[in-house]
């Protein structure tokens, strides 16, 4: 499973150049295993922008990436590989990327692309012996945790529970029986298991500041949700919907279950997140709609989130001075004038803007996208 730890250390990785490779390796869509042709074309055009000092190590290293495809049985959609002398990243996804090569610095774009599009979610299975704890993302699932009740309550059939109203010292010895006595036995249990629940405080926590979870779902009885809620304290808040399931559901059903609810969940959101978008951008409160306005914005450190339809495809333009990026409507750089910019495109730059200046993207679908289009598709929402 890709996290954004993975992308942090090929983000921190020093040694250049690396042979970077995205494979779109789906059976179900290439059953002739046609990106394997693919690969070898690709890498036989990129020898030839190889600079001479390059073409060892660059040789090298596309024989190793074909040797691995040539061997390697699919186990998603994509596979992708950062290759180097000393580095060698390789991930097999669940979700689908576009064939791509590239020599030099790893290149990380669609890596960021899908670290916005899919996010991860916690899902929490409870019940007053057990809690489990699983991350869903990039359409795949991981069970990090599990956790059973040890309640021994042996030694509480001799210990003394003084039911209410009993006179102060003729307390009652012996097994619990009925009435109030039963009562504080019951409500003993309750507080260990509550005790056990608040558990789920921490590693919910550790899951959020680890691992960007944008929320999580809750399975177990009914009757114990709302009580289990409870226990949670503001953790709660974190909660976006309850699912069906038995304790003893295989992986595959709690993703196929937890799949449902988040993208329900995430469809809700974005149109929430449009609704707001535009009202604030009528009336010019820290927001704006269309691409010049949001580059505008983004690069001025002003942006807090840009939200983004995930099919929108704009070409730019990259100053090769300064770095600033523009529409490609007029031909200098607006911030240096300088007439050398260097063709680019939306997909490319805006990950690597937004994780420059520190500002969180949204990719929007249908129906929400939909209501985006009239304003260019993209907007954001500023900090200032």
């Amino acid at each position: 499973m890709l996290t954004r730890h993975d992308l942090e250390r090929l983000l921190a990785l020093e040694e250049n150049p690396v042979l970077s490779v995205y494979l779109h390796t789906d059976p179900a869509e290439d059953p002739k295993a046609s990106h394997r042709i693919w690969l070898k074309d690709a890498l036989k055009g990129l020898a030839a922008h190889i600079p001479a000092d390059e073409r060892k190590p660059f040789q090298e290293l596309a024989e190793r990436a074909q040797a691995h495809v040539r061997d390697h049985r699919p186990q998603g959609k994509s596979w992708v590989a950062f290759l180097g002398e000393s580095t060698e990243e390789t991930f097999d996804l669940r979700v689908p990327v576009e064939n791509e090569v590239h020599w030099g610095h790893p290149e990380l774009t669609q890596l960021l692309w899908l670290l916005e599009e899919y996010r991860p979610y916690a899902v929490i299975w409870a019940d007053s012996e057990h809690l489990r704890f699983f991350v869903v993302a990039m359409n795949e699932i991981r069970e990090l945790d599990e956790r059973a009740l040890e309640l021994d309550t042996h030694d509480w059939r001799r210990k003394e529970l003084t039911p209410p109203g009993q006179p102060h010292g003729s307390a009652i010895r012996g097994a619990v029986r009925g009435g109030n006595l039963r009562d504080a036995f019951e409500g003993r249990v309750q507080t260990h298991v509550e005790r056990f629940w608040r558990q789920a405080q921490d590693v919910l926590r550790r899951l959020r500041e680890e691992q960007g979870v944008e929320g999580f779902l809750l399975a177990g009885p009914k009757a114990v949700r709302d009580r289990f809620l409870q226990t949670l304290g503001p953790e709660a808040r974190w909660l976006i919907g309850p699912i069906s399931l038995p304790r003893e559901a295989s992986l595959s059903d709690v993703l196929e279950a937890s799949m449902k609810a988040i993208q329900a969940h995430e469809r809700a959101q974005e149109e929430k997140l449009v609704d707001a978008l535009l009202l604030r951008a009528s009336t010019s409160e820290k927001a704006g709609v269309g691409l010049p306005a949001t580059l505008q914005a983004l690069q001025e450190g002003r942006v807090e989130k840009v939200i983004v339809n995930r099919r929108l495809e704009a070409p730019l333009k990259e100053c090769a001075r300064c770095g600033h990026v523009y529409p490609p409507d007029g031909e200098a750089c607006p911030r240096c004038s300088s007439p050398d910019p260097r063709e680019t495109t939306l997909r490319a730059m805006l990950p690597l803007l937004a994780h420059r200046h520190g500002a969180e993207v949204e990719v929007i679908r249908a129906p929400a996208a939909e209501r985006l289009a009239p304003h260019g598709g993209i907007g954001a929402l500023w900090r200032y």
